[in-house]
């Protein structure tokens, strides 16, 4: 309780308060939100990682395991899903919510280099 003298600064502790629990819930769920982004972007470099193993491509495997910076070889996809099964499920969800299928792929110009260049992540290409 706060003091009629001291009311005022009872108010000014209060609202600071109030702003630090905001900057800390803030602070949290960006956190969760980071979590989450780092989480997906780990399941899909296993995906990949198990897509490459099992259709024979064992070197660029290999190479996925050392540039992807984390141990993802002590992960493994679940028994219930692979890379195919999640293009599958999305073009199916695309076809259904949209009425058309998806564009995953698009040809190059002859001109480009055979890869594309890096994007790095959470980048698009320009259409």
């Amino acid at each position: 309780a706060c003091l009629s003298s001291q009311g005022a600064v009872c108010v000014v502790a209060m609202a600071g308060t109030a702003t630090l629990m905001a900057l800390k819930a803030n602070s949290e769920a960006r956190s969760g939100e980071e979590r989450v982004a780092a989480d997906r972007h780990r399941a899909v470099l296993v995906l990949i990682l198990d897509h490459l193993v099992n259709q024979g491509y064992s070197e660029t495997a290999n190479q996925l395991q050392r540039e992807a910076g984390a141990p993802i070889s002590r992960f493994a996809a679940a028994d219930n899903i692979d890379l195919a099964t999640v293009v599958r499920e999305y073009e199916a969800f695309y076809e259904i919510k949209l009425g058309k299928k998806p564009k995953l792929v698009r040809k190059c110009d002859a001109d480009l280099p055979e890869a594309p260049p890096a994007m790095g992540p959470n980048r698009r290409r320009q259409k």
